[in-house]
């Protein structure tokens, strides 16, 4: 008997298939900033390369539903498809931080204190 594809799981492995080739291939700016999220910074578990179909975020924190995003050169002319990936992956209930190659390769404490902020500004509201 053949199995039957069903075009949602197939989309979802190929979604899958990508996170993985994207862990394994990623930025420095993506690893520097990695070395302190993999840390559990104010108790939170980040993810890499998380898949939110049909879109990978670069990090991700289920607890807080966050993605964080760091934007390279590449970012410039693809603002518009940024925008509107963004407006899809927030209207699932995500929250999106975006923070640059230099800032998260150079600086990523600055990504740790703009976290900081979020939290305290997600904390008051509740």
């Amino acid at each position: 008997m053949t199995p039957i594809h069903h075009p949602l799981k197939s989309a979802m492995d190929e979604t899958r298939r990508r996170a993985r080739e994207l862990r394994r291939n990623s930025t420095e700016a993506e690893k520097a900033l990695w070395r302190h999220l993999r840390a559990r910074p104010f108790g939170l578990r980040f993810r890499r390369q998380y898949p939110i179909p049909p879109y990978i975020v670069d990090f991700y924190c289920p607890s807080i539903r966050l993605a964080i995003e760091v934007d390279g050169d590449s970012h410039e002319w693809q603002r518009d498809y940024d925008e509107h990936r963004d407006r899809a992956i927030q209207a699932k209930g995500v929250t999106i931080l975006r923070v640059g190659n230099d800032e998260a390769r150079l600086d990523p404490g600055s990504v740790l204190d703009t976290l900081e902020k979020l939290l305290i500004q997600q904390r008051s509201k509740s």
